[in-house]
């Protein structure tokens, strides 16, 4: 996928079948990659498993890797970093010692931090100790094999490959002239490469140039698609909607003007990044924005920064970055924000100067560049705050219904799809009885104790475990009566007690938020 001649190749996360790193010579042979084992780290070394358990300390968990990422900026690395340096040793020929049985040194020197409780100064030095270590770790063991092999190219995957902190500082380094991260590092990165494999296996994968996206998912459809799923949702008053002939310049005028706006196009990005296809959008001067945003969809700490997108030929004017690096397209590294440009870029520079940056040209999103080159047009700065578009309980959206949904659930001020603006025709509570309910495939409804008096009953995941959310009696009376069909208002009328109508109504609300009951239009579920 990195279109390179050759390159040396490193995997490294948590543990897979035992390994947790691979360090390889990629060379391109006419029509096959042939891979060259250097070396590999066992589990008992893995860099991912020594950054998840030593995060556990200031109460992170598994998958929030990326939390203890964004805090680190704001805390003195060197508070901790004696501590931490005990669980480690740098050897020479870039081996390593991880000394896991020093670990509980670290839990004499800082009291765990339960999740529930605040984050203090202690927790950002931590943090910043932490990511520091890893870092040191990281570019200790690529400075060897970079110096052994010679090559000035790397390609880099697995879950330490998103720590874009750490893949800034690599770039930043200068022992590479290029550093290619797969986009989609993460265990769905696998896909992949497994079919790359099967490529090669079958009559060898393409040769030439970088992989020039990952639209890969899927597409909203064309126009009339899209029209009609958004029919549904206007049938019964939920939204408004208008096909705009220019629909980039209206929307980068809305973003000028303000507006948080919800961008789903064509198809969706492979990886967890936002690319521009399932995109939440806003203004990156502000520095409120960050907040702003925040609060629309009660998405992450508020430590945490923001992505941001902006055209390929004015990246440099904001950014900084080695003179060999041309672009940056799959928002995989942060980088130093031109101190001239920091307050101008007030909702995507980070505490520490840097921000996670996407690069993008016409060839690979025209629409997303064009509302790009439209916002600049409006305001002079060709850059846009650029963030998943999903909610805090939710992977990122997929069809126009999701994108709906998480729209109606959150604050957020337009959503446009495909060449539809669109907005809330109404309060969520005024229409909220006009929906059809079900439960998610993933939950079940019962008894918390059978013997107990009714009224008792829970959402269950499909697993052994403590309910999710112990509901009323009014709202289990409205669930166990749907039907597919009826909307909640039928549901309430049919019911023998229905209680508080309104309380009912903001429960099914905060229920659909949280994504544990699905709400349609009928139109939708008819279809």
């Amino acid at each position: 996928m990195a279109g390179q001649s050759s390159a040396l190749v490193v995997t490294m996360d948590g543990e897979g079948d035992g390994v947790a790193g691979r360090f390889q010579v990629g060379t391109r042979e006419a029509a096959r990659v042939r891979l060259e084992p250097l070396a590999t780290i066992g589990a008992a070394q893995s860099i991912g498993h020594f950054y998840r358990q030593l995060m556990n300390v200031i109460g992170f968990r598994y998958f929030e890797e990326y939390k203890v990422m964004g805090l680190a900026p704001y805390g003195d690395a060197a508070r901790y970093r004696g501590l931490i340096a005990r669980c480690y040793t740098l050897l020479e020929r870039g081996q390593y010692a991880l000394h896991p049985e020093r670990y509980g040194d670290v839990v004499a020197d800082l009291r765990p931090r339960k999740r529930t409780e605040p984050l203090e100064a202690a927790h950002r030095d931590f943090a910043a100790s932490l990511q520091e270590a890893t870092e040191r770790l990281l570019l200790h063991v690529l400075t060897h094999y970079q110096a052994m092999t010679g090559l000035r190219q790397v390609c880099l995957a697995g879950g330490v490959a998103h720590n874009c902190s750490a893949m800034g500082k690599l770039l930043q380094a200068g022992l590479f002239d290029d550093v290619f991260v797969q986009p989609a590092s993460h265990d769905a990165g696998c896909a992949v490469g497994a079919a790359l494999w099967y490529a090669q296996t079958v009559g060898g994968a393409p040769v030439g140039a970088r992989v020039p996206h990952v639209y890969w998912g899927t597409d909203i459809g064309d126009a009339a698609a899209v029209e009609a799923a958004l029919a549904d949702w206007a049938a019964v008053g939920a939204v408004e909607i208008e096909r705009v002939a220019d629909v980039e310049t209206r929307t980068a005028q809305l973003l000028a003007d303000g507006c948080v706006v919800g961008w789903v196009q064509g198809r969706a990005e492979f990886g967890p990044r936002a690319l521009g296809n399932r995109s939440i959008l806003a203004d990156p001067r502000p520095m409120a924005n960050r907040d702003r945003v925040n609060a629309m969809v009660q998405k992450q700490d508020t430590f945490q920064s923001f992505a941001c997108a902006v055209t390929e030929d004015a990246w440099r004017e904001y950014f900084e970055a080695p003179a060999t690096v041309s672009a940056l397209p799959y928002g995989t590294f942060a980088v130093p924000v031109r101190p001239e440009q920091r307050a101008l870029l007030g909702a995507v520079t980070h505490v520490d100067g840097t921000a996670r940056v996407q690069t993008v040209t016409c060839a690979s999103n025209a629409k997303f560049w064009r509302l790009l080159r439209a916002f600049a047009a409006c305001t002079g700065v060709p850059v846009l705050l650029n963030t998943p578009f999903h909610n805090h309980v939710e992977p990122i959206v997929d069809s126009v219904t999701d994108a709906v949904t998480t729209f109606l659930t959150t604050r957020i001020d337009v959503l446009v799809a495909g060449d539809y603006v669109v907005r809330k025709a109404a309060p969520l509570d005024v229409v909220i009885d006009r929906f059809v309910p079900s439960i998610p495939a993933h939950l079940t409804l019962k008894e918390r104790d059978p013997g107990a008096a009714p009224g008792n009953s829970a959402l269950y995941r499909d697993f052994p475990g403590p309910p999710v959310r112990v509901l009323t009696r009014e709202s289990v009376s409205l669930l166990v009566r749907a039907d597919g069909r009826t909307p909640i208002a039928g549901l309430l009328d049919q019911a023998a007690a229905a209680g508080n109508r309104d309380d009912t109504l903001n429960e099914m609300s905060r229920l659909w938020a949280e994504r544990l009951v699905c709400l349609r239009p009928p139109a939708a579920v008819l279809a």
